[in-house]
């Protein structure tokens, strides 16, 4: 009887995608929002390397979106978001509002949860800067979503935002914001059970110059919004 439950146990978390073992987590400025992430993703004990291309995902000229969980569906959500962007685009002549995007996003996500419960579950931040200035938004795997100063997912979460209480300060400048970032990052090399040992770092705004650095532990990318 005992192992039956364990199968079924194992069978369960395994059509959720697994723990959000993964790490992410985003800050607000006065006219940028950044995100930062682990590159790398796990499922059970066993530990996926990645380039970090798919850790922080550009969706439109104004919106950048990193999730936590199965990475499989972060794909396909952010193909989906960013098809659907690039079509309203064009249909409308103009880019989809940040706060439109950031409800497009919850109920998407929602919607997946309510139709097939075997959808494995993702948390996603979503960044977006636009006339209206700069957002983070949010949202967990049930849909319910939340406009935020300073987020985080995974693990790691709580880690994270015990800095930012205390270190987040609306004023916070690019550089500022960065330093803080790897503060964060590097706090959690240090304490995290399972080692951070990539992330990746970018900076939305609207008009920062296009930008790449590459460090021994992270990478910085300084976006444009087009």
């Amino acid at each position: 009887m005992l192992q039956r439950l364990l199968a079924i146990a194992a069978l369960a978390h395994a059509r959720r995608g697994g723990d959000f073992t993964g790490v992410n987590f985003g800050i607000r400025g006065e006219d940028f929002v950044l995100l930062a992430a682990e590159t790398g993703h796990r499922k059970g004990p066993l530990q996926y390397a990645a380039d970090g291309s798919g850790a922080i995902r550009r969706v439109d000229a104004g919106a950048v979106l990193s999730c936590v969980g199965h990475q499989g569906e972060a794909d396909d959500l952010a193909a989906f978001l960013r098809e659907s962007l690039t079509a309203y685009r064009l249909d409308a002549g103009r880019s989809c509002p940040a706060k439109a995007i950031a409800h497009f996003l919850r109920r998407e996500i929602a919607d997946r949860r309510r139709t097939d419960g075997n959808t494995p579950e993702l948390r996603a931040l979503l960044g977006t800067v636009d006339a209206e200035g700069a957002a983070l938004t949010w949202v967990d795997e049930s849909g319910a979503r939340a406009d935020l100063s300073y987020g985080a997912h995974g693990v790691g979460a709580p880690l994270v935002l015990g800095l930012l209480d205390e270190a987040y300060a609306p004023a916070l400048t690019r550089d500022e914001a960065i330093d803080l970032a790897r503060t964060c990052l590097d706090v959690l090399r240090r304490r995290y059970a399972l080692a951070v040992d990539a992330a990746r770092i970018v900076v939305l705004a609207a008009t920062a110059r296009r930008d790449a650095t590459q460090t021994a532990t992270s990478r910085v990318f300084a976006l444009r919004r087009a």
